[in-house]
C-alpha cells in the first residue's frame, strides 16, 4: 500500500477515535479481505453447523431464540464476506425485505457488544469452520456503499 495513503488512512483513524464510542476504532480495507471471499451457501453451513440448527428450520418464521441468532449470525457473515446486498442475504435467509436483514446484522452486533457468550462461541465456531484466522469481524457495509467495520465486536472471543 502507497505510503500516502497510509498515512491518510492513519489520520482519518485519529479523527474517528475523537469521538465518543470509538476509542479503539480501526479502519479495514474491504481489498483486505477479497482471499476471503465465501459464498452465501458456506457462511449458511457453517452458522447452521455451529449453532446446531437446520438450515431449513432457521428459514421458518420461528422466533424462538436459536433460530433468531442463526438468522443474525448468518446475515452478518454474509454481509462481511460476500459482496450481496442486504436485499439478497434477506431473501436467501427467508426474511421480508432488507430492512430485516439490517436488523439482524445490528441486533448481532449487540450480542456480541454485550458478551453474549453464546454468540461468542458460536462466532469461534464459525471463525473456525470457515477458517478465517484473524481476529477481526466482518466489515460491514452500509447502505449506501460506504465500508465500516465492527471493530472491537468478535476480537479476542477465545
Amino acid at each position: 500500500m502507497d505510503v500516502q495513503v497510509k498515512l491518510m488512512l492513519k489520520e482519518c483513524e485519529a479523527r474517528i477515535q475523537k469521538h465518543e464510542g470509538y476509542k479503539n476504532a480501526k479502519i479495514y480495507l474491504l481489498n483486505d479481505r477479497k482471499s476471503e471471499a465465501y459464498s452465501i451457501e458456506q457462511i449458511a453451513e457453517a452458522v447452521c453447523a455451529a449453532t446446531g440448527v437446520p438450515f431449513e428450520k432457521a428459514r421458518a418464521k420461528d422466533r424462538s431464540r436459536q433460530l433468531v441468532t442463526t438468522r443474525q449470525l448468518i446475515c452478518l457473515y454474509a454481509r462481511g464476506y460476500t459482496p450481496l446486498s442486504f436485499k439478497e442475504i434477506s431473501e436467501y435467509v427467508g426474511l421480508t425485505d432488507h430492512t430485516s436483514s439490517i436488523h439482524c446484522i445490528q441486533k448481532a452486533m449487540d450480542h456480541i457488544k454485550a458478551n453474549d457468550q453464546t454468540v461468542k462461541d458460536a462466532c469461534n465456531k464459525i471463525n473456525q469452520l470457515l477458517k478465517i484466522n484473524h481476529d477481526r469481524p466482518p466489515t460491514t457495509r452500509t447502505p449506501d456503499g460506504d465500508s465500516g467495520t465492527s471493530q472491537g465486536l468478535t476480537e479476542g472471543l477465545q
